[in-house]
């Protein structure tokens, strides 16, 4: 419950490497991203196993919605999602709002409905939400009274 914490080494990530998100299946399932791509263990983190399905480019967030469906966002700028455990990799089209990075994404358990956050590069939008109802095919922005940089949003259950 978080009173005693462990340092685990990952064989594959460096010290000069950087972890920026993680997600968990369960106790045994963790997946995290950085700028080595994404890593998965399925031991409690005894062992792990590089994802080379994402082409092994650096990964800015990862979410997961059970065991089977993942979203990711990499640094080339595409957002990549499974729904088979990565044995195959599909790439989102999302509109491109000022060159924009990805904080982070998060689905409800219906793996249909949620929502990303982003900020731009270039800092004249500072970021905005991106939403979506079909699983990702189709992105809108939320309308929102201001323009506010979110680095982390979260969703909870299966249905709206």
């Amino acid at each position: 419950g978080g009173k005693e914490w462990s340092f685990l080494p990952i064989e594959g990530i460096s010290d000069s490497d950087s972890i920026m998100d993680i997600s968990a299946v369960d106790s045994n399932h963790v997946y995290i991203s950085g700028t080595f791509g994404i890593m998965h263990t399925s031991d409690h983190g005894l062992t792990w196993k590089k994802i080379s399905e994402t082409g092994g480019s650096p990964a800015q967030t990862i979410t997961t919605l059970g065991s089977l469906n993942f979203w990711t966002y990499l640094a080339d700028g595409s957002l990549k999602f499974t729904h088979d455990a990565f044995a195959s990799v599909n790439t989102a089209s999302v509109p491109v709002i000022n060159d924009m990075t990805v904080t982070s994404i998060s689905l409800l358990g219906d793996a249909e409905n949620g929502a990303l956050s982003f900020i731009s590069e270039d800092r004249t939008v500072p970021g905005g939400i991106l939403f979506t109802d079909d699983g990702g095919a189709t992105w809108e922005e939320a309308t929102i009274p201001f323009k506010v940089a979110v680095n982390e949003l979260s969703f909870a259950g299966t249905r709206h």
